[in-house]
């Protein structure tokens, strides 16, 4: 049995915003519930994620920004828990997220493989002309999503995260509650459908970005969080209005909200938790 000081409580809150314009025909194609997160727990560590599809992107069978943002999140935590069982004690951000690529791009890849070997000839070109068609003779159509997140570790007090796209996100130190700001950037992730004319069948590309210049580390940790972009109409200015606050008190600020973004909500929290000394496990 070993002693434990502390330990981080994480939760996460999610709220589907009202849709932006007239989507009751269902021609519109389009989908609510963009955003998706989700916690992985492990001794000694927590991994956890944000993800937020862009809206007003298509539908098109089982691909849609809705989707996507989930896959990410998918393949994230795979890609975590794979870096975890092979270097539990040197834990690479960096590899976890190239491998979250790699893992996303061969997803979508698997399925269009498997929607096309599904189809007949006549829906094989009623889902080619879904594409948009584009000036050189080819189709594409296109989706994308932001992801944000990272890992806590408990002994340490050490956080590791990153942020790919326009989330954003702060932490505060047990020294003193000062608050630092993890600003929304426009590196979203986006994945395409291409089809050349004469192709045998569509491609699936992933259009990178380099996440390793948005992942950052903080420690002595004692509050973090991270929100999606619906929290607020200008979110990069609504965290900097954080500043001078604490945790509490931004916490309360986040639980409370009002709708005004029409938009869907997510946010992260996550504290230290001070235990008993006898705390065993």
């Amino acid at each position: 049995m070993t002693s434990k000081k502390h330990c981080y409580c994480i939760e996460l809150l999610v709220s589907a915003g009202p849709r932006k314009g007239n989507y009751t025909a269902r021609s519109s194609a389009h989908e609510l519930g963009e955003d998706a997160g989700g916690i992985l727990s492990l001794p000694d560590i927590s991994f956890f994620w944000l993800s937020d599809g862009t809206s007003h992107e298509p539908v098109l069978y089982e691909f849609s920004s809705r989707i996507f943002a989930q896959d990410l999140g998918l393949c994230y935590r795979r890609a975590a828990f794979e870096e975890y069982e092979k270097n539990a004690d040197s834990l690479s951000l960096e590899n976890i997220l190239e491998n979250m690529l790699k893992r996303v791009k061969t997803l979508w890849k698997e399925r269009l493989k498997e929607k096309w070997g599904q189809f007949r000839d006549n829906e094989r070109e009623q889902f080619l002309e879904k594409l948009t068609l584009c000036g050189d003779n080819s189709r594409r159509s296109s989706w994308s999503s932001t992801i944000s997140g990272g890992f806590i570790l408990s002994e340490t007090m050490e956080i590791h995260y990153f942020n790919a796209g326009d989330s954003g996100g702060l932490f505060t130190t047990s020294a003193d509650d000062r608050v630092t700001l993890i600003k929304p950037n426009k590196k979203r992730i986006f994945i395409a459908i291409d089809w050349l004319h004469g192709d045998e069948m569509p491609k699936c590309t992933l259009i990178r970005r380099n996440i390793k210049d948005e992942i950052g580390k903080g420690e002595q940790i004692s509050n973090f969080a991270f929100l999606t972009d619906g929290n607020a109409n200008d979110l990069e200015k609504f965290l900097d209005n954080m500043q001078g606050k604490n945790f509490r008190g931004i916490s309360h600020i986040l639980r409370r909200l009002r709708q005004v973004s029409y938009d869907d909500k997510a946010v992260l929290f996550g504290s230290l938790i001070q235990l008993e000394d006898d705390f065993q496990i």
